[in-house]
């Protein structure tokens, strides 16, 4: 049985059967208390991004497979997913831009995000504006959840 899918509900069929005895029982409260405390209902927007020109070596499909795995692993409803090749900043990327939108939109309530967040200071302040203003929440799969009051 794998631990992700006990945890946001998604294994297979006939894993948790909760009413068969007492400890079935303990371990269904306790799946649904981690469900709640994991990313479950959160609607998560897939942002992938390069600094080079263009993606010769398939680093923005790596990135989105990984970043697919991660959001399965947090038990993230996938709500869309954009990406960017090329040095703009990041205000002024269209696959970023396409984020925030969804994010004014109600469309989503935090970003995964593959590298580190490594933009200049007014670019992060932008970014915990947002955050704060709509209940966003950035993750990465090496970071975990990012604390942007550090910023």
């Amino acid at each position: 049985e794998c631990s992700h899918h006990a945890v946001c509900g998604q294994g297979h069929r006939g894993q948790l059967r909760a009413g068969r005895h007492t400890g079935a029982v303990q371990r269904f409260r306790h799946i649904a208390a981690r469900r709640t405390e994991m990313g479950k209902g959160k609607r998560a927007w897939i942002y992938c991004s390069i600094d080079a020109p263009e993606d010769t070596h398939g680093a923005l499909k790596e990135q989105f497979k990984s970043l697919m795995d991660y959001a399965e692993q947090m038990c993230f409803e996938t709500a869309g997913s954009s990406s960017d090749v090329g040095t703009k900043p990041l205000w002024d990327r269209k696959g970023f831009q396409h984020f925030v939108e969804a994010v004014k939109n109600d469309r989503g309530d935090a970003l995964l995000i593959a590298s580190s967040l490594s933009h200049s200071s007014l670019q992060l302040a932008q970014l915990q504006a947002l955050a704060s203003g709509y209940g966003l929440e950035i993750y990465s799969p090496t970071e975990g959840r990012y604390n942007l009051s550090m910023f």
